[in-house]
């Protein structure tokens, strides 16, 4: 009875060590305190394949990744498009200036016409196929 009551308490104290993280174990990114927000990443250095646009809220995309309507607009007004396919509508292909593509869904039929209306400038060079 001793030995089971010491093992199952050897046990706790391992669990409770084991559960016990430090928040500080992340160098470089500081807690804030407004609940769910994203650390300003623009600041720190990309690492492996991943690039950094300077964005911290949307970063490049990689080759066939699915985004957001969101993302694949700020892409768009941003000048980072020079094609879109629509020929599965309403899945749209989107090409990136260096020849990734990308896909997204637009939301409503329409959407990608207005958006290429109000976009001005940087849409001018987009070729909608």
């Amino acid at each position: 009875m001793k030995i089971r009551l010491l093992i199952t308490g050897l046990f706790l104290v391992l669990l409770l060590v084991a559960c016990q993280g430090k928040s500080d174990d992340t160098p470089g990114i500081e807690p804030t305190l407004t609940p769910g927000a994203y650390p300003d990443m623009s600041q720190t250095q990309s690492q492996g394949s991943v690039q950094n646009s300077g964005s911290a809220t949307y970063p490049d995309p990689q080759e066939g990744d699915v985004v957001s309507w969101g993302r694949a607009t700020y892409h768009i007004q941003n000048g980072q498009i020079t094609k879109i396919i629509t020929t599965d509508a309403p899945s749209l292909t989107l090409v990136t200036k260096d020849g990734r593509t990308i896909y997204t869904i637009e939301p409503t039929e329409g959407a990608l016409d207005e958006l290429l209306k109000q976009c001005g400038e940087p849409c001018k060079a987009i070729t909608v196929e």
